[in-house]
């Protein structure tokens, strides 16, 4: 299945724990994507950094069982709930 075409401005991309989504931080706009796997469909843009994505962290909180952190080359860390 392809979920989407990732350009060259992928910085970093993670699959949480159980495979049901995949998150992409971008290198040049500091947003990030998450995609349910299943379905190949874009979940959500989490915009809020200044810099470049460069590592993301799945965790197991928030509403969906499924939680995301990400850091910038700033070195601001959000937590995505």
């Amino acid at each position: 299945m392809t979920i989407s075409r990732l350009s060259s401005h992928t910085g970093v991309l993670l699959f949480c724990f159980l495979g049901k989504y995949v998150a992409a931080g971008s290198s040049t706009n500091g947003m990030v994507f998450v995609w349910d796997v299943s379905s190949g469909k874009l979940k959500g843009k989490l915009e809020g950094h200044e810099g470049s994505v460069c590592g993301l962290a799945w965790g197991t909180g928030g509403f969906s069982g499924q939680q995301v952190a990400s850091v910038d080359k700033n070195g601001t860390l959000i937590f995505w709930v």
